[in-house]
């Protein structure tokens, strides 16, 4: 099954977290509408633009990837990453995606499956017309294992599931997870 056929929240978020599940609890997560949301994780996540654009001015500073784990089944690739303000160990994003290689060029692939710039810095360098669709949004509580990504004191995440299209077609299934790591004074 593929995002784009769900129309569930749970066979959502059990078809984007594909074989990285095991970081959801289900116990530990609950589908929330945007309005609910505090203001810092609406302003992060509820908008049509890539999370590395959106991150990176959220905090005046760039993002780097740490790639956790990926997977490549002939032309679908798969990974879990972690976005860091560059040069620092705070994690602002934990995420899952999978992508279809055969919507986007062989570069744009090649420079995706090296796992040395996030998706959307690669996308935008490219200039791949792109088109982000959040579908569900995620509040993960306290004692869900990914939160131990964020580092101690981190008592809850926001997230989006969603689709980015590429050249008008469904290319990406993607969880975003983020959690507010702005120092405060």
């Amino acid at each position: 099954m593929k995002l784009i056929d769900c129309d569930d929240f749970d066979a959502a978020l059990s078809v984007v977290c594909g074989p990285y599940s095991g970081e959801i609890d289900a116990r530990l997560r609950e589908r929330i509408e945007p309005s609910a949301m505090p203001q810092n994780y609406r302003e992060l996540l509820v908008h049509h633009k890539h999370m590395t654009t959106a991150l990176s001015a959220y905090y005046a500073h760039e993002v780097a990837l740490r790639v956790l784990a990926h997977h490549q089944d002939g032309n679908i690739y798969s990974r879990k990453v972690l976005l860091d303000l560059k040069g620092t160990d705070r994690v602002v994003e934990f995420g899952v995606m999978e992508l279809d290689l055969d919507v986007v060029t062989d570069q744009v692939g090649a420079e995706i499956v090296a796992r040395d710039a996030p998706l959307g810095d690669i996308l935008i360098r490219h200039d791949v017309l792109r088109s982000v669709d959040p579908k569900w949004f995620v509040r993960f509580g306290e004692g869900t294992p990914l939160l131990a990504h964020f580092g101690p004191g981190v008592r809850e995440a926001f997230g989006r599931i969603g689709i980015i299209y590429c050249d008008q077609q469904p290319a990406i299934e993607l969880l975003e997870v983020v959690a507010d790591r702005r120092e405060r004074p």
